[in-house]
């Protein structure tokens, strides 16, 4: 028997000279293993842990006869379906039959090494193990900016797992009807709307597929825009010098509005409460309540009214004052007023007493009894005609 060996192209050429024949022979290709190195298995698993798809190779050869062998077996447990044969079919080979078990009581890391032979070329595969222990996934739900809201602002629900696994999926439900998958979802919602979400974990060692998070029910706030008036005491129209006591009335302001005051465009420092009194009118001072309503959902509103201020169409005087109760008013007053219209207010800003007075030609004198409506304290009387805008202060003694 002659042999030659040739090498070209990157093939081997074997001449085997035998009962007068030349053949050629195609080159040995080694195995090899694809898949991953590494696999988890749960401990005290009922099952053994298959680990055939980490074992599986290839060899371009068809017709090898394909043998796994251990090389080094686990620390903490047991290889089973060693050693195994099959043949190549020049592509994918998985094998059939491994499986791993734990030994119990203990969980980390493990590792073991297999052989792959096809008779003349082989490869060694280190598989490592990860055993770790049953675990129950969960998920809970968040809402930012919260649970309750103002109307028409967005929420955003973020969905946070544990034990969810490398890849894991995500339902939102609302009010029973599927809307999104996920981590997180956003909307604008309604009063009443009930949310939660529904995990499906792919943790190896898990003890459900999936499972449900929390339920957030949305509250939504209406947005309150107060609304305002003012009212002044004595009023609008005044003459120099006197208390004026503005109050801000609001409705829709909520439990605790918040209050700014202006005069003719320029805020008043200090002006905060919901009244304001000044004795420093003049001119036609344009007044300004601006009011901020309080809660979650805050909106702003504001009202202006004008204070009159001029002098007294007249001389007016009222005596004695202090006095009792009974007292005389008198006075010179342009022509143009046939009635003057009294009123009297207490320190509150209420009116308690209010009449009309004749006015003869430009002068009156009018005597008042009212002991027995006006307890002792501090009141003002204001005295208003066509011409005339009068206010006094007077004091009642008891």
């Amino acid at each position: 028997m002659i042999k030659q060996l040739f090498s070209y192209l990157g093939f081997i050429l074997m001449l085997i000279l035998a009962n007068g024949k030349v053949c050629l022979a195609s080159p040995n290709h080694a195995p090899f293993f694809t898949g991953n190195n590494y696999i988890t298995v749960c401990i005290n698993s009922i099952n053994n842990a298959t680990i055939d798809s980490a074992l599986a190779i290839i060899d371009s050869d068809l017709g090898q006869t394909e043998t796994w062998t251990l090389v080094n077996g686990p620390l903490h447990g047991v290889l089973h379906g060693f050693p195994y044969s099959s043949i190549s079919n020049s592509g994918l080979l998985n094998p059939s039959g491994f499986s791993y078990t734990d030994t119990g009581g203990y969980t980390g890391l493990d590792s073991f090494s297999i052989k792959i032979s096809d008779g003349t070329a082989s490869a060694v595969k280190e598989v490592y193990v990860t055993i770790d222990s049953f675990q129950a996934p969960s998920v809970t739900i968040s809402a930012n900016p919260g649970d309750t809201m103002c109307a028409e602002e967005l929420v955003t629900l973020t969905a946070y797992p544990v034990y969810g696994g490398s890849n894991p999926s995500f339902y939102w439900i609302k009010n029973g009807v599927n809307l999104a998958t996920g981590s997180a979802y956003t909307y604008q919602p309604e009063t009443g709307n009930f949310i939660y979400c529904i995990l499906s974990s792919d943790y190896p060692c898990r003890t459900a597929d999936s499972v449900n998070s929390n339920m957030i029910t949305m509250r939504i706030e209406p947005i309150l825009t107060p609304s305002v008036t003012i009212t002044a005491y004595p009023g609008f129209n005044i003459i120099p010098g006197i208390n004026d006591s503005l109050v801000g009335n609001v409705i829709d302001g909520g439990v605790n509005p918040t209050f700014q005051w202006e005069i003719n465009g320029i805020y008043i420092n200090g002006a905060t409460e919901s009244y304001y009194v000044s004795n420093a009118f003049s001119g036609n001072d344009t007044v300004t309540c601006n009011v901020t309503s309080s809660g979650l959902c805050q909106a702003s509103g504001f009202t202006r009214a004008v204070v009159q201020v001029s002098a007294q169409g007249g001389t007016i005087d009222l005596y004695p004052n202090p006095n009792n109760g009974a007292f005389t008013l008198r006075g010179n007053v342009n022509a143009d007023n046939n009635n003057l219209s009294v009123a009297i207010f207490n320190t509150a800003g209420q009116r308690v007493y209010d009449w009309s007075i004749p006015v003869s030609g430009t002068g009156f004198l009018y005597g008042l009894s009212l002991a027995d409506y006006l307890p002792g304290g501090l009141y003002f009387i204001r005295l208003t005609g066509n011409s005339v805008n009068s206010v006094m202060k007077f004091t009642v003694g008891r």
